[in-house]
């Protein structure tokens, strides 16, 4: 009987049925504490016996998730950044307060930044839409790729920038820098910027709830009006940004 029931152990898609203690890689690791499953895989906290100060993150796939191409290319991801795992869920909160999304934010922007300088595009931040436990999974490099002429994103996230919607437009490394000022959006104010939005991504949308980002900031009382007017500048340079090469849509 595993020790860790969350995932469907008798599912064909096939879970690793890890456990504390269990050795991994001929004996390599040790595992010492889960960190989470997804629909594709679950991950562990492991140490190396030999250097018990050598605690890393290994990602197990599932028996189906490893069949597939996308896997693969997470492996080739993560082998040419060489980046510890990071765990960055968060209890259960509606929004942030301003330490905190500041807190995540920098991460993430220094995790973005390290990937630019190797031309990666992370193309996959994103929060659960019911914001019951807010994850930066920036530890998730599923959909990452390298930049190219026929970069893609993942359709399923709500924090695609305009691009995303057209056949044929240009992705490139701006697109993570839109995602992130949705994602600052959505850690302070309780849900995405563009969730609901129908159809392509308009530039007469974006501005107009761009207009109203410093209101929607302020009604939360989570801050000063003066912390407020920042944040709303640092959201909308993500957006305008993105928007100085991306202008013809």
């Amino acid at each position: 009987m595993s020790l860790f029931p969350e995932e469907l152990l008798d599912s064909p898609i096939g879970y690793f049925p890890g456990r504390l203690n269990q050795t991994l890689n001929n004996g390599r690791w040790t595992i010492i504490r889960k960190l989470g499953w997804g629909p594709c895989s679950s991950c562990w906290l492991a140490v190396d016996p030999k250097d018990p100060e050598d605690i890393e993150a290994v990602k197990v796939y599932t028996v189906t998730a490893s069949k597939k191409p996308s896997s693969m290319n997470e492996c080739d991801i993560l082998q040419k950044i060489i980046m510890s795992l990071l765990n960055n869920d968060m209890s259960e909160v509606k929004y942030l307060p301003l330490h905190a999304v500041k807190k995540a934010a920098g991460e993430v922007a220094s995790t973005l930044s390290s990937l630019h300088e190797k031309a990666i595009i992370h193309g996959g931040q994103k929060a659960p839409p019911d914001f019951a436990r807010v994850g930066l999974y920036l530890s998730n490099f599923l959909h990452a790729q390298i930049l190219s002429d026929n970069v893609s994103l993942d359709q399923s996230s709500t924090f695609l920038p305009p691009e995303a919607s057209i056949d044929g437009a240009k992705i490139d490394m701006k697109a993570d820098v839109w995602m992130l000022g949705c994602t600052i959006y959505t850690l302070i104010i309780g849900h995405p910027p563009f969730g609901d939005s129908q159809g392509p991504l308009t530039r007469e949308k974006v501005e107009e709830v761009t207009a109203n980002i410093k209101d929607m900031i302020s009604a939360t009382k989570a801050m000063s009006l003066q912390d407020a007017k920042k944040t709303t500048s640092v959201i909308k340079i993500c957006h305008v940004f993105y928007f100085e090469d991306h202008l013809t849509y």
